[in-house]
């Protein structure tokens, strides 16, 4: 079968984070989006700053020939800050 490979590219460091297998852009979404959900991430840079990462399709695996082939550029799918979760709004007392 053959899935396709992501990464984080981190847009301030210009470099992109350790790839993960899914098997589409819409699966790929949700599993940033449900990481978000973790306590733990809001200790990362991720967490902190979503909007100075991307989720970037950068090829494709073949689990059955263990092909791996480059996607040359790599295309950018969403920024980060639009999965994260938005702050709830202040309150500001009158």
């Amino acid at each position: 079968m053959r899935v396709q490979l992501y990464s984080i590219f981190d847009r301030k460091a210009r470099v992109y984070l350790a790839p993960f297998v899914s098997r589409s852009e819409t699966d790929a979404v949700r599993q940033i989006s449900a990481s978000f959900r973790d306590p733990q991430m809001r200790e990362t840079p991720v967490g902190q700053h979503p909007e100075d990462f991307s989720l970037t399709r950068v090829g494709a695996f073949d689990d059955e020939t263990g092909q791996i082939e480059a996607l040359t550029p790599p295309h950018p799918v969403c920024s980060l800050d639009e999965l994260a979760p938005k702050a709830p709004p202040s309150t500001v007392a009158s």
